[in-house]
């Protein structure tokens, strides 16, 4: 049984103004005709995808390695910054989870510096494979796979979601994937 997290971590040097609503948007792909690639694949009707704090250093975290099982549990585990429960209709379409006041917090604090968020799915259990945001490659989805928006205080604050710099996207599987051999 293999299982993977993300992270995902943001540039924030350009952001100054206090932040009052933030969405992290993932592309999910859709890669029919071929049912093996797609994005969400569970035996379940649905499973749930959350998104945490990362305390890991963000430099170490975007390093990589071997044996950082610190940081494979920081990516599942902490403070939940937001949650949304996919199913196989969300292939093929951009998924939009909205940050909630520990996420903002977070941010806000964060301005003028990077941030990193990590990714779990919270519902994986039994045999097969179980997996969101599998597959996914630029190419998917126009170069777009991930993107912040952010609503500030002073709208002018706001880089447009172009300039809005994803410093890395990170393991290779994506999100979560659970297989018994």
């Amino acid at each position: 049984m293999t299982e993977n997290r993300s992270f995902f971590v943001f540039d924030l040097t350009g952001v100054s103004a206090p932040i009052t609503a933030a969405t992290l948007n993932l592309f999910n792909p859709n890669t029919n005709p071929h049912p093996c690639c797609q994005g969400y694949r569970s035996p379940d009707a649905t499973e749930t995808f959350n998104l945490f704090d990362v305390s890991s250093p963000i430099d170490a975290l975007t390093a990589g390695g071997t044996g950082l099982t610190s940081f494979f549990q920081d990516l599942g585990t902490g403070s939940m910054f937001g949650s949304y429960t996919a199913s196989a209709a969300d292939n093929g379409r951009t998924i939009a989870i909205t940050l909630n006041a520990n996420g903002l917090a977070a941010l806000n604090a964060a301005l003028g510096h990077v941030i990193a968020f990590g990714g779990a799915l919270s519902t994986i259990n039994g045999a097969g494979d179980q997996f969101l945001f599998g597959f996914t490659t630029a190419s998917f989805a126009g170069g777009d796979v991930r993107r912040l928006d952010l609503t500030t205080s002073d709208a002018a604050q706001v880089p447009e979601p172009a300039t809005l710099t994803c410093v890395s996207l990170g393991l290779a599987g994506l999100a979560a994937r659970r297989r018994r051999r």
